[in-house]
């Protein structure tokens, strides 16, 4: 959508830059949660093994 209103209302309209805007947050928001989904974080269970000792 950003190409096709870019190129019929121009660069500088409204709509141009709130698709941008838009693009650019998914974008980021995709790339945060694809790092948080790599994370390798600890477990944090209680190990239940300790317990039965």
């Amino acid at each position: 959508m950003l190409i096709i209103k870019s190129r019929e209302l121009g660069m500088e309209d409204v709509i141009s830059a709130s698709y941008m805007a838009s693009a650019f947050f998914f974008f980021t928001c995709g790339f945060v949660l694809i790092m948080i989904g790599r994370a390798d974080l600890p477990d944090f269970s209680f190990d239940r093994s300790a317990e039965d000792k």
